[in-house]
């Protein structure tokens, strides 16, 4: 850097690959256990999730989600 500032950014990043989420139990499974690891971002892979799950997903994740 050019000048005296620098920035330190701390975050957890978790990634997962949930090998598909389109089963209902499965999911909610995922869900509770990503809240209780209170990562600030989650990356999950694999979910096989189609753009007419984005909304029911977000309600049950209690969170906007980016697909």
């Amino acid at each position: 850097m050019d000048n005296d500032e620098s920035h330190n950014f701390d975050f957890q990043l978790l990634s997962f690959n949930v090998k598909g989420m389109r089963d209902g139990t499965k999911r909610n499974a995922v869900f509770e256990w990503l809240k209780m690891k209170k990562a600030d971002i989650y990356l999950l892979q694999e979910t096989h999730s189609a753009k007419s799950d984005e909304s029911s997903w977000n309600r049950q994740w209690g969170n906007n989600a980016i697909y």
